[in-house]
């Protein structure tokens, strides 16, 4: 096993790695690989795909990437192209925390979590910059479809913890992400990562993380969650810990019998 680790960390370090995860990654945010790009999205998809390559080669963990993505124009490329506030916030919620909650968008449903309130207050933090007095610039306003009224920021309720004041919209959302809901992202995570290296996830849809939709195998996932939010979400750490254990090393094939 000793063997086994020291050739995972090796390869862990090679530029073949690099290639290979940053492409990987870029799809857990929904960039499509060279040449697949939908029409008039090449150019930015191209300059995503770099970002990607340039943070995976260049040793981010995962939290970090995810944090460059709301926060600095060449990650906010991923969903800033959506001119819809409402598309923004769907995006988040499905990439970085691995839930959907567009059902929420219209309606009510009786069976799902998210109200039509919540997903109307969390797609008020996607707004773009207006023009304010004497020539600034301040938050935009989300005003409710049909009704016109403007519709109040708020966080989806998935942490019962508040952000710390005096943060920026987008940095209440990062907060939210990487602090008051770091458990979700940590589960989201390793349950994409676990999928692209043994082929299956173990929540069914990986964008999809709710109470009735459970993982096959809920402690397998709570170990890796837990294993990636101690290892500070470092990719090739996490990788390397995933491929050296037995699970990973068990066949494919069921038993005779």
């Amino acid at each position: 096993s000793d063997r086994l680790a020291v050739t995972a960390k090796t390869l862990s370090q090679s530029d073949e790695f690099d290639r290979v995860f940053a492409r990987s990654v870029a799809g857990f945010f929904e960039i499509p690989v060279a040449g697949m790009d939908p029409r008039n999205a090449k150019r930015r998809n191209d300059q995503l795909r770099q970002f990607f390559s340039d943070a995976v080669r260049g040793g981010d963990s995962i939290a970090e990437l995810a944090q460059k993505v709301l926060l600095k124009p060449e990650g906010q490329a991923a969903w800033k192209h959506f001119a819809d506030p409402r598309d923004r916030a769907e995006y988040v919620g499905r990439t970085l925390l691995g839930m959907k909650i567009g059902c929420a968008r219209c309606h009510n449903h009786p069976l799902d979590r998210w109200t039509n309130e919540e997903h109307l207050a969390f797609s008020a933090y996607f707004t773009d910059p207006r023009p304010g007095p004497k020539g600034t610039m301040m938050a935009g306003k989300f005003f409710l479809p049909g009704a016109g009224t403007a519709v109040k920021p708020k966080l989806l309720p998935v942490s019962l913890e508040s952000p710390p004041s005096g943060l920026e919209r987008n940095q209440e959302v990062s907060w939210l992400v990487l602090h008051g809901a770091k458990e979700q992202f940590a589960r989201n995570m390793a349950n994409r990562f676990f999928e692209l290296l043994v082929g299956r996830s173990l929540v069914s849809v990986s964008n999809d993380h709710r109470v009735t939709n459970p993982a096959v195998h809920v402690p397998v996932l709570d170990l890796l969650a837990e294993t990636f939010l101690t290892l500070e979400f470092d990719i090739r750490a996490f990788v390397q810990f995933v491929v050296s254990s037995e699970l990973y090393a068990a066949s494919s094939l069921p038993p005779s019998a």
